[in-house]
């Protein structure tokens, strides 16, 4: 029987390697290419923890989505700008969060459709 309990447990589980992705955000932020090897490295471990079918793809549709509206908000709409960026006036690990942003939707919705 589900609990309540285990999809807590499950949500905040899955919203770990992003924490840590946070935690490393406010160390290494002055150091684009460190924490986007840093961020490269927690998806890949949380990669070989768990990895459901076609996760890759879901990560690379998340980067290229987060790196179209980060690209649009910076230099088209001058919404926001970054100190210590790289490409496009946006840092380089911007679009691997975005990337891994979605996987974690997918499988939270995924545990909270079938609780």
């Amino acid at each position: 029987m589900k609990s309540v309990t285990n999809l807590i447990f499950f949500i905040f589980s899955e919203l770990i390697p992003i924490i840590i992705g946070k935690i490393l955000l406010v160390f290494f932020w002055k150091n684009n290419i460190l924490l986007t090897a840093l961020y490269a490295i927690i998806i890949l471990v949380s990669f070989k923890i768990k990895y459901e079918k076609r996760e890759w793809a879901i990560l690379l549709l998340g980067a290229l989505v987060g790196l179209s509206i980060e690209l649009w908000a910076v230099n088209v709409v001058g919404f926001q700008t970054f100190t210590g960026t790289a490409a496009g006036n946006i840092p380089l690990w911007m679009p691997l969060t975005w990337g891994y942003g979605f996987i974690v939707i997918k499988r939270i919705s995924v545990a909270i459709t079938n609780f």
